[in-house]
């Protein structure tokens, strides 16, 4: 089942992002190069809603931003990570 929703294309060790928009933009590029996401603009609006009723961040640097959205082609997981840390506003307040 794991292997239906990751692949090697959709994990980046660096993250270029220097905000938690960016980095929503950076992983739905991801997303949508390896054809999970129809729309990438109706996808973002829609994980930016999401992320309105709760912050996704959590201890000790991790995240979790995440949506339903009619812009899904077929689910998936992607995985970043900001070598120079992203204010996200998790409740701990350190960075991602």
């Amino acid at each position: 089942m794991i292997t239906n929703l990751i692949n090697e294309k959709l994990i980046c060790l660096d993250l270029q992002a220097t905000t938690k928009d960016a980095v929503f933009r950076e992983m739905i590029e991801m997303l949508s190069a390896q054809g999970k996401v129809k729309d990438k603009l109706q996808f973002l609006q829609d994980v930016q809603a999401r992320e309105a009723i709760g912050n996704t961040g959590f201890e000790d640097g991790i995240a979790l931003p995440h949506a339903k959205s009619p812009a899904v082609i077929e689910p998936a997981v992607v995985i970043g990570v900001s070598r120079k840390g992203v204010d996200y506003g998790a409740e701990d307040g350190q960075t991602i």
